[in-house]
């Protein structure tokens, strides 16, 4: 009788091990990292270093880290499709942290996907509150844009988050300027 509960025991020990194994998978996917169109026509020593760290990683991780690691390879290069490829799938791995949608959004905005960067930024904003480099971002972005009055919100946010960051008064004041207050320019940029 104890043979068979055993064998019962250890049974649904190996299908409960197999489902977990099963769901952590599904959970975190392995995501193909980017990999530069033309990668030996990059600088030799950047070429080799990229190799070296896509070869380490594989074609495919399930490590927000490697594709964060490969986003910012790439954007320190000006390979902004690369990056921001990179960085979506660290988002889609590791959805709590803000500085890859951050970064997601900055590379959206380099290859002039403005709106994509918006949207990028108003979601770091409001998933993340209380990472102030988002509103940052999303107020630059609204200023691109030629929104001042929607910057001025995202400005207003970052002082209010962290009063001694300059580029929260510098960007309050530009909005100021843009829309034509320019005796309340001064205020924010004293």
């Amino acid at each position: 009788m104890k043979s068979r509960k055993l064998k019962l025991f250890l049974g649904l020990g190996a299908v409960s091990l197999g489902l977990a194994l099963v769901w952590l998978v599904a959970r975190n996917p392995a995501l193909e990292l980017p990999r530069p169109p033309r990668l030996d026509q990059l600088e030799p020593q950047l070429s080799a270093y990229l190799s070296s760290e896509l070869d380490r990683m594989g074609s495919r991780s399930r490590r927000a880290e490697d594709h964060s690691r490969i986003g910012l390879i790439a954007a320190v290069n000006g390979l902004w499709h690369e990056a921001a490829f990179a960085f979506s799938n660290s988002v889609v791995l590791k959805p709590d942290q803000p500085l890859a949608l951050m970064y997601w959004g900055v590379a959206a905005q380099e290859i002039n996907e403005l709106e994509n960067a918006i949207d990028l930024f108003r979601r770091c904003t409001t998933e993340h509150p209380q990472f102030m480099p988002g509103f940052y971002r999303l107020g630059f972005a609204l200023l691109a844009r030629g929104s001042a009055a929607e910057a001025e919100a995202a400005f207003a946010e970052l002082t209010r988050g962290e009063p001694g960051e300059w580029r929260g008064h510098a960007g309050l004041g530009e909005c100021k300027l843009r829309l034509g207050k320019p005796g309340e320019a001064l205020v924010p940029l004293q």
